[in-house]
Order: C-alpha cells, then sequence, then structure tokens
C-alpha cells in the first residue's frame, strides 16, 4: 500500500462534518501525514450588493473572510481527537463546486 502523506478535509462547519475532520486526525495521527482542512466562502454572491456597500465591500468582506477563520479555527479545536496532531488551517474564497 501507498505511503499516505498529505490528508485533506473539506469542511461546510455543520456537525455532520466534523466526522470527516475526526477521521482526518485518526488517519493523520496513525500515518504521520500532513492534515489540511479547507473551508470555502461564497463572498462573490456579494457581488450584487457591491453597489450597495459602496466603499465598504471590502471591509465586509474581510469581515466575512475573518469571521469564517475563527469559526473554523473553533470547529478544529473542538474536536476531541485532534490533541497533539498539527493541522492547516484554509479558508478559500469561492462556491465549493467552482474550486
Amino acid at each position: 500500500m501507498a505511503e499516505i502523506k498529505n490528508i485533506l478535509a473539506a469542511t461546510d462547519l455543520s456537525d455532520s462534518s466534523s466526522q470527516a475532520i475526526d477521521r482526518g486526525f485518526l488517519l493523520a495521527r496513525v500515518s504521520g501525514a500532513r492534515f489540511t482542512i479547507i473551508h470555502a466562502v461564497g463572498i462573490d454572491a456579494l457581488a450584487p450588493l457591491r453597489e450597495l456597500l459602496g466603499e465598504n465591500a471590502d471591509d465586509v468582506s474581510q469581515k466575512i473572510l475573518d469571521e469564517a477563520s475563527e469559526r473554523l479555527a473553533e470547529f478544529v479545536a473542538d474536536s476531541p481527537i485532534k490533541d497533539g496532531i498539527p493541522v492547516n488551517m484554509h479558508i478559500e474564497r469561492g462556491l465549493v463546486g467552482t474550486l
């Protein structure tokens, strides 16, 4: 069997996706693989509101990304299996189907 070097888990931060995160931590523990968790934020949905938001559009987008990053960190911290396993967390702009 090929050696596992990288594990990637995508999450929508729902309770059901926590199972995938926990499984990723378990696999990383037994294989020594790098573990990365990704969450997509559909900021492009704000495009129709850009005109209304005016100068605040970029600030609103950044606030959404910052809040998503905080939620992801909290989500990962809540995993009872994460102890001692390094994890890379990424927030990506865009819709899941387009990444």
